[in-house]
C-alpha cells in the first residue's frame, strides 16, 4: 500500500496512517510540535516499554532523539547491518535467546 494513507478508529481517537515516505519524512522531521502522540498511547505503552522515543513528546523526546541519533547514522548501520546478518546466518541468535532467556 505504498502512498496510501487512512483514517482510523482507537476507541474514541482518530489515527491517521501514512505509507508515503515524503509525508512520513514531514512528521519524522517535524520541528513544529504539530504532530503529537496519543496520550492514551503513552499511558498505556510506557508500563511494557518504558520511557523513551516512543512514549515521550516535546522537550524529552527532543533529549531522547540526540541521544540515540548517532546510532542511526549511516556507517553505524552498516556495521549493524552486516553484524546482524552474520549473527543469524551462523546460528549464533539462537545461543543469543537462549542466553537471555534463562
Amino acid at each position: 500500500m505504498p502512498g496510501k494513507s487512512y483514517l482510523w478508529w482507537f476507541g474514541w481517537e482518530p489515527r491517521i496512517t501514512i505509507t508515503d515516505l515524503d509525508l512520513i519524512k514531514q512528521v519524522l522531521t517535524n520541528k513544529d510540535h504539530v504532530f503529537t502522540k496519543s496520550q492514551i498511547m503513552i499511558r498505556s505503552t510506557k508500563p511494557v516499554i518504558g520511557k523513551g522515543l516512543v512514549t515521550t513528546d516535546g522537550e524529552e523526546w527532543a533529549l531522547h532523539r540526540r541521544i540515540v541519533s548517532p546510532a542511526f547514522h549511516h556507517e553505524n548501520l552498516k556495521v549493524q547491518t552486516k553484524t546482524t546478518l552474520q549473527m543469524f546466518s551462523t546460528n549464533l541468535w539462537k545461543e543469543y535467546f537462549r542466553t537471555i532467556m534463562n
